[in-house]
C-alpha cells in the first residue's frame, strides 16, 4: 500500500492479533509484517488531518510454501501429491485434515503407531498448514 506526503504519525488498528512490525519503506510506502487474516485500519494523522484505510488481509503469502515443507513428512507414506501410500489425502478439507491430525497428536487415534508420532511433533499451526497444504492440490 502506497500513499503519497504522509508526515504524522501511524497507528494501527486490528481485529486480529498478530502483527509483529509497522515499518515506513519510503516516505510514501509502509510494510505490514506478522498480520494474520482478517481486517486491518491504518490510521494516518498528523496535526491536522486523519486518513483511515482499511486493509483486509487474506492469506500470509509464505503460507503454500511453509505447508509444503512441512507436508514434505508425509510424502514417503502418503505421495508427494497425496494419493499414494496408506491414506490418500487430496479431495479432503483442510477442517477434515486438520481434525484427523488433531486426533493423532492427542494420542486419540493410533497412540502408538508412526502418524502419532508424526503429528505430535507439530503445532496446530503447522498441522493446519499441513491441512491447508494437502486440501489445495487437486
Amino acid at each position: 500500500m502506497q500513499i503519497a506526503n504522509v508526515s504524522g504519525s501511524v497507528f494501527v488498528k486490528s481485529s486480529k492479533s498478530g502483527i509483529t512490525t509497522l515499518s515506513m519503506v519510503n516516505s510514501t510506502s509502509y510494510q505490514i509484517t506478522g498480520v494474520k487474516a482478517g481486517s486491518v485500519t491504518l490510521e494516518f494523522k498528523d496535526k491536522k488531518n486523519t486518513a483511515k484505510v482499511n486493509v483486509t488481509v487474506t492469506a500470509d503469502p509464505t503460507a503454500a510454501l511453509n505447508g509444503r515443507l512441512l507436508a514434505s513428512n508425509c510424502f514417503q507414506c502418503h505421495g508427494t501429491n497425496g494419493t499414494g501410500g496408506f491414506d490418500k489425502l487430496t479431495g479432503k478439507s483442510a477442517s477434515s485434515l486438520f481434525s484427523d491430525l488433531k486426533e493423532f497428536a492427542s494420542g486419540k487415534e493410533d497412540p502408538n503407531g508412526i502418524m502419532a508420532a508424526h503429528a505430535m511433533g507439530f503445532s496446530d499451526e503447522q498441522l493446519k498448514s499441513i491441512a491447508n497444504y494437502f486440501s489445495s492440490i487437486r
